[in-house]
């Protein structure tokens, strides 16, 4: 269950030091940091709320003490305290609504390494971050900074925000309210926000465009956002250390890539759609009913055993296999100076597990898994795997376009000598026809291991040449003498195919498949068990069935010939035999 029994001031200690050392504040993913998703991070607790009257987290209701999850809106009817264990503690006064937002904030590379993120909706909140810990806060259509060590208070007010300092420095855009200081505490500066140039669709179809790529929408919005993030970050850092004698260890600088407009920031703030479940699942580390609504950015997990289907209004279907967690919310593209019109689209992030996507045959987004981005085009239906930390993705209607193993933003090297890029164009991908790393295997049996490679568009490439290992008991091929590595070309749809023999005993091997000369490689297991050859298989029961037929017949033949010294009895086929 969700709710807690951190009441007591040790309780809330024990959780702050497992919050340290467990570092659930920040990103965790498989492979290089430098080649991970921006805004990722791994699911849990980010904080406690203790509140003495009655509280909705995602519009839930809750009371007397519960966990926190990034992203969520929490309202309050009374005061209540929220504390973030090393980051410091926030105050809201009756009425007043924030959403948390951890996940969204992004550290500069010279600032700390702790930070504060909330969207406050209504009321009054109250901030006191600890001596580490800086904090960005946004509401209505302001932006707020603030350096470490910082207190401050937020107050709405005729949907106006005000901004009140207590120690340390606040940093206000231009958009922000007029700020003063409040208990002797020094008034928050304010600096122009010089608008950012909308550059980022074409450096991108200009990066794709060497790789002939049909670039979706939501990609070139996504490029888009983060361009404009980047540029709003270096020139608030520059304002920021113009207008005050600090340090950049001493201040700390957010990414506002995650919400470009109010538009989009407001869009959290209420359900995106509904989940289904006959068991029950775990919403944002909670159990919940057979059916919930669903609010943006929560962390869904699918029961052991059974599945979840998701539903979106206007975008179509997510169903979560057994085991399966992934976050979901929505976002709003389009909207910028060279893009009118809006869209809302299904943007995923799968952590562990399978998913299945089915849009709507208007509706598109995209998925991430790993170090991959899987962005489709409308009205797609496709499959996204987890394995190993890397997504694998099978598309069975549309187009899915797979961006992998570096940033969104970040081009491929280029040499200097001959000015051609180091990225391989011929980049393939090799992953199990049925994505399944698993075959379970009789002794003595035979099973056909088929493995799928595609080009950077996700579509097959034939006479490829892929090489098969094994290692353990067993062999490939079809032959006497079993081989241990063969190589064999893919077909029309990009499959290659090799018999794996098991051998007599039990046992468990690893078949290897790589692509020579790439680092596209695979691995699938096979276990070999004891269990039975089936009964019409040449290893079961239909070898002693000819065998029985053939003597019945010899029989016969020969007591229907008793009479002949040396008779001659023709079979069928190309038989012949001669008693």
């Amino acid at each position: 269950m969700r709710k807690t029994s951190f009441g007591t001031s040790l309780g809330v200690k024990g959780l702050s030091l497992a919050m340290i050392l467990t570092s659930s504040f920040f990103p965790t993913q498989a492979g290089h940091t430098k080649n991970t998703i921006a805004n990722a991070i791994a699911p849990g607790a980010i904080g406690i709320i203790q509140s003495t009257g009655a509280v909705t987290i995602n519009g839930r209701s809750a009371d007397g003490s519960f966990t926190l999850w990034g992203d969520e809106v929490v309202q309050v009817t009374t005061g209540a305290k929220i504390v973030f264990g090393a980051l410091g503690e926030v105050n809201l006064s009756p009425g007043a609504s924030v959403q948390l937002k951890m996940e969204n904030a992004k550290l500069h590379e010279a600032a700390g390494t702790n930070a504060f993120s909330a969207n406050l909706l209504a009321g009054e909140m109250s901030v006191a971050l600890r001596n580490e810990a800086g904090a960005l806060v946004n509401s209505v259509d302001s932006e707020f900074t603030a350096s470490k060590g910082s207190s401050f208070k937020v107050d709405l007010k005729q949907g106006r925000a005000m901004i009140l300092t207590g120690n340390g420095t606040v940093l206000a855009n231009a958009n922000s309210s007029s700020a003063k200081p409040f208990e002797g505490g020094t008034a928050a500066t304010t600096t122009t926000k010089k608008d950012s140039q909308f550059l980022a669709a074409k450096k991108l179809e200009k990066l794709i465009g060497n790789f002939k790529l049909s670039v979706p929408p939501a990609v070139v919005t996504e490029a888009a956002r983060r361009e404009r993030a980047m540029d709003d970050l270096n020139q608030r850092r520059n304002a920021f250390m113009r207008s005050i004698s600090l340090t950049s260890s001493n201040a700390f600088f957010a990414d506002r890539s995650a919400r470009p407009t109010n538009v989009t920031t407001a869009s959290l703030a209420r359900s995106i759609g509904a989940a289904e479940s006959l068991h029950g699942m775990l919403v944002n580390g909670r159990l919940t009913s057979g059916r919930e609504m669903l609010w943006g950015g929560e962390i869904v997990e699918a029961p052991r055993g059974s599945g979840a289907r998701l539903a979106f209004t206007s975008i179509g279907q997510v169903v979560l296999n057994s085991g399966a967690k992934a976050k979901l919310t929505t976002e709003v593209v389009g909207a910028t100076t060279s893009l009118q019109s809006t869209q809302k689209v299904l943007a995923a992030q799968l952590l562990s597990g399978d998913l299945q996507v089915r849009f709507d045959p208007q509706a598109s987004g995209y998925v991430r898994a790993g170090d991959a981005v899987m962005a489709a085009t409308r009205g797609a239906n496709f499959r996204v795997e987890m394995r190993e930390g890397n997504g694998a993705v099978d598309v069975m209607n549309g187009s899915v376009m797979v961006i992998g193993n570096w940033p969104l933003l970040a081009p491929p090297v280029i040499k200097d000598v001959d000015g051609k890029t180091r990225f391989d164009v011929k980049s393939y991908h090799i992953r199990p026809a049925n994505l399944s790393g698993t075959i379970n295997i009789g002794t003595k049996q035979s099973y056909p291991i088929q493995m799928r490679v595609t080009d950077q568009n996700n579509r097959p490439v034939a006479d490829v040449p892929v090489r098969f290992s094994v290692q353990g008991t067993g062999t490939l091929g079809n032959v006497v003498i079993g081989l241990t590595s063969t190589e064999v070309r893919t077909d029309a749809r990009g499959i290659a195919s090799v018999p794996y023999n098991a051998a007599s005993v039990v046992g468990s091997s690893t078949v290897t498949a790589e692509i020579p000369g790439t680092n596209a490689t695979t691995t699938t297991t096979a276990n070999v068990t004891t269990q039975q050859p089936s009964f019409n298989s040449w290893q079961g029961g239909l070898p002693a069935i000819i065998t029985l037929a053939a003597a019945i017949g010899i029989g016969a033949s020969l007591y229907a010939t008793r009479g002949n010294r040396s008779p001659t009895i023709t079979g069928k086929g190309d038989a012949l035999i001669v008693p």
